[in-house]
């Protein structure tokens, strides 16, 4: 069970648009190791290097998934 306080806290951290890089990354982080990622969610979201050396962009993979964990926590189903 994880704390509804402590994913809105990390929510609202996270998509705060005065947030610096240091506190998203962290805050993705720290979700990444609660919610249990595997490596290759991971490496989606530009968290560590895929093994072909082609990682993606990590600010604009973090913003969309922060988009969809927002929408899905809000229940809203019209996932971008």
């Amino acid at each position: 069970m994880v704390d509804r306080r402590m994913i809105n806290n990390f929510l609202v951290s996270y998509a705060d648009p005065k947030a610096e890089d240091k506190v998203k990354t962290h805050m993705l982080d720290a979700m990444s190791k609660i919610l249990g990622f595997s490596m290759e969610e991971k490496q989606k979201l530009g968290m560590v290097a895929r093994p072909d050396g082609h990682a993606e962009e990590k600010q604009s993979k973090a913003s969309g998934f922060g988009s969809s964990l927002v929408n899905f926590l809000m229940g809203d189903d019209d996932f971008d």
